[in-house]
C-alpha cells in the first residue's frame, strides 16, 4: 500500500514540477529570443534531461518529506521555482550585458515580460499562503503549527 501511495504522490508532484519546468522553459526561450539568441538548443540538450531527472529526485524527496501532511502546494512550488526563475533572470541580464544586445520590443515580447512579472510575484503569494504562526524561514519542513 505504501508503494501505491508513494507512486501516486510522486506522479502528482512530478506533473506539477514538469508543468512548472515547462513554464520556465517557455519564459527562457521567449526572453532570450527577445535579444536575438536561440535558447532551444540549450533547453533540449541540457535543461530538459537535467530537469526530468531532477524532478524525479525532488518529487521523491517531497513525498518522503510531506508524508502524512496535507498542505497547500502553492508554497512548496513557490519555494522550488522562485530561485530557478531568479537564475534565469540573472542569466538573461548577464547575457544582455555580455552581448550588448537590446531587447527587440514587440507586442509578444511585452506580453511575455508581463506574464513573467506576474509569475515572479510568487514570494508575495508564498507569504500570504503560509501559516501565520509558523516561524519565518526558507525551509520546506513538515512541521505542524503548535497547538
Amino acid at each position: 500500500m505504501n508503494f501505491i501511495r508513494f507512486s501516486g504522490e510522486l506522479f502528482i508532484y512530478y506533473v506539477l514540477l514538469a508543468l512548472g519546468g515547462g513554464v520556465l522553459s517557455l519564459f527562457t526561450v521567449a526572453m532570450f529570443e527577445a535579444i536575438g539568441i536561440k535558447a532551444e538548443g540549450f533547453i533540449v540538450r541540457w535543461l530538459l534531461p537535467c530537469g526530468t531527472m531532477g524532478a524525479v529526485l525532488i518529487g521523491s524527496w517531497l513525498v518522503e518529506l510531506k508524508q502524512g501532511v496535507i498542505e497547500n502546494m502553492a508554497p512548496v512550488l513557490t519555494r522550488i521555482f522562485t530561485p530557478l526563475f531568479t537564475l534565469v533572470l540573472v542569466a538573461f541580464l548577464a547575457t544582455m550585458i555580455w552581448t550588448s544586445r537590446g531587447i527587440d520590443i514587440q507586442r509578444e515580447v511585452l506580453i511575455g515580460f508581463d506574464l513573467l512579472l506576474a509569475s515572479s510575484s510568487s514570494p508575495a503569494v508564498r507569504r500570504s499562503a503560509r501559516d501565520p504562526l509558523a516561524p519565518p524561514g526558507p525551509s520546506i519542513s513538515s512541521s505542524s503549527p503548535s497547538s
